[in-house]
């Protein structure tokens, strides 16, 4: 409810502004939430128009939003699987994954992460936001709920239609406060009544009480062979020369530095890519991302990954028409902008 009031108060708050401003705001303030529904949205004019018209009580505003949202919803790919998983005559995941029931997975602590990316490219899958929970001390029991929510109403939604069940995944219980956890654990229990849902726990821990009270359905990985395909390397750019070519309908593009990549210097490595991407394009903006420990800061984190915009504040209530221009201006920000990502992840 929370995240559905401050979606409505930034609607509020754009429609204020001139609308030569509205998609710039929209596309801090709206488009990111739109698109943990579906990862194609990228343009919230419409949206804002009729929100405009529909403008009206705070009951009547939640009402139309819940219709807009239903909406994007609907019409999402974000549970699409990647070729050739799409055939209707495979499986679109691995066999020893059971649907209708938790799965726990224990993972190596310090690869954890990959192993969530694994699961998710052995079955073809591109993990969105909706798909992924990484816990924290700060993650909440809604938080939780809701992703076993989704899994569950993913399925009974498309009961109807051949569908093959998405995967969700909740990561690092062990991270969460010690009062969340205990009303976590009693979340499965409520779940049996859905059989076709596909649902994961990742965690390093084995003996914290999630994976205790799980111990009996833990995934056995030797029961598979997994062949990794293309399903990770659809997330990032490993070439850069592709930005300009094969990639061109993808945006924001993500360059990823593993250990690999930087044998002549991490730092170096990534400023001759910038470089060579300035040389290729005047309408390019780089962003430099460091991972240097596997204690993320995730609001240090978010801020970086803004650095881009013009749109500097938390949320549209903050924004002038005077600061926008401003740093429109000093940015050199244009909507044919490409944003690149340069993300190390060496030091995870």
């Amino acid at each position: 409810m929370n995240e559905s009031q401050q979606l409505i108060n930034n609607l509020n708050c754009i429609i204020q502004h001139e609308k030569q401003h509205w998609d710039m705001l929209a596309s801090k303030y709206i488009v990111p939430f739109l698109q943990r529904l579906d990862y194609r949205f990228d343009d919230a004019s419409a949206m804002l128009n009729e929100w405009e018209d529909a403008h009206t009580d705070s009951m009547r505003s939640l009402q139309e939003l819940g219709r807009i949202l239903s909406n994007v919803w609907t019409k999402s790919k974000n549970n699409e699987i990647i070729s050739p998983f799409s055939s209707s005559s495979s499986s679109s995941f691995p066999k020893s994954l059971k649907t209708g029931r938790p799965n726990l997975i224990i993972a190596n602590h310090n690869n954890k992460l990959w192993s969530v990316l694994s699961l998710y490219e052995s079955i073809g899958l591109t993990p969105r936001a909706e798909h992924v929970l990484l816990c924290k001390e700060t993650t909440t029991e809604e938080e939780v709920e809701c992703l076993l929510l989704r899994a569950l109403l993913y399925m009974k939604s498309n009961k109807a239609i051949n569908v093959k069940a998405p995967l969700y995944c909740l990561v690092w219980p062990e991270k969460l406060q010690a009062r969340t956890l205990e009303k976590v654990i009693k979340l499965p229990s409520q779940s049996r009544q859905t059989q076709l849902y596909l649902f994961a726990v990742v965690s390093s821990d084995r003996d914290n009480g999630l994976s205790y009270i799980l111990r009996e359905f833990k995934w056995n990985a030797s029961e598979e062979n997994v062949n990794p395909n293309s399903g990770i390397h659809n997330m990032y750019a490993r070439e850069l020369d592709l930005l300009t070519t094969k990639k061109a309908d993808q945006k924001p593009f993500v360059r990823l530095y593993e250990v690999k990549d930087n044998n002549t210097g991490k730092t170096w490595t990534i400023r001759r890519d910038i470089k060579d991407l300035e040389q290729t394009t005047s309408k390019i903006q780089s962003v430099c991302i460091r991972f240097n420990s596997s204690d993320i800061d995730w609001e240090n984190t978010v801020k970086v990954l803004w650095k881009y915009h013009p749109c500097q504040a938390d949320n549209a209530s903050k924004e002038n028409s005077k600061n926008i221009e401003k740093n429109m201006k000093n940015l050199k920000y244009s909507k044919d902008n490409w944003i690149v990502y340069h993300i190390d992840i060496s030091s995870c």
